[in-house]
């Protein structure tokens, strides 16, 4: 009987201890100071890629929040890429688009339903900003959002900016207070990643990138924190 046990204590200890180690490590590397040189006066033209499909119950909220960055508005441009969809989401963004001159906003309609990771190499070749962000439709972001993320990228060793993404209804259900814990753990993880060289997930929510190459799925979200260093 103390054979088995001692048997399943050895793989509990080798199948919990090396996570929990690299969780608490990364979580005091997490209150260490950014080993990246931060420049607030870096403003390159930015484009910000916001890929839809059936997005029409969102994507006119989505572009209203875009409107309200503070980021100099001609150093910014929207890309649209709208993979096909059914519902109205093409027309509200061209509405959208008509009453709001100030914003430039492009946007491409895919003939074929092809996938994301399409869709933003798609769009890349329609970007003209020095960095490019990918963002998701259902994402709102802070109005100082850009200026926050954009001065990390000022180091040439950073590749790409993320960070933590907050639901906005945390405490409608229990469900979505349980995403909202694991998201804490998970922020709190990646943040000590990046800290202490970089991190491998990014977000959908914000991501912005520095000499961008999308092969596969690359998404990123809220507040400028994690930081992958090339």
């Amino acid at each position: 009987m103390l054979f088995f046990l001692a048997v399943w204590f050895l793989f509990g200890a080798l199948a919990l201890g090396p996570p929990a180690f690299i969780f608490l490590y990364m979580k005091h590397k997490s209150n260490a100071s950014w080993p990246t040189k931060v420049d607030s006066a870096y403003k390159p033209k930015v484009s910000i890629i916001i890929p839809t499909y059936n997005e029409a119950g969102i994507i006119g909220y989505k572009l209203d929040n875009s409107s309200r960055l503070t980021y100099p508005k001609d150093l910014m441009e929207i890309v649209i890429v709208d993979s096909n969809s059914t519902d109205d989401t093409v027309k509200i963004v061209q509405d959208f688009s008509e009453k709001e001159k100030n914003l430039n906003i492009k946007l491409l309609v895919e003939g074929e339903r092809k996938g994301k990771s399409h869709a933003l190499n798609n769009a890349l070749e329609y970007c003209k900003g020095e960095i490019v962000i990918i963002s998701d439709a259902d994402c709102f972001w802070p109005s100082d959002i850009l200026e926050k993320a954009v001065p990390f990228l000022a180091d040439p060793d950073v590749g790409a900016v993320g960070g933590p993404k907050i639901i906005l209804n945390s405490n409608e259900t229990w469900i979505t207070r349980m995403e909202q814990d694991y998201l804490k753990s998970a922020n709190s993880l990646r943040l000590g990643e990046s800290i202490d060289g970089s991190t491998l997930f990014f977000e959908g929510g914000l991501a912005p990138l520095n000499g961008v190459l999308l092969i596969g799925l690359i998404p990123m979200a809220l507040v400028p924190m994690i930081v992958a260093l090339l």
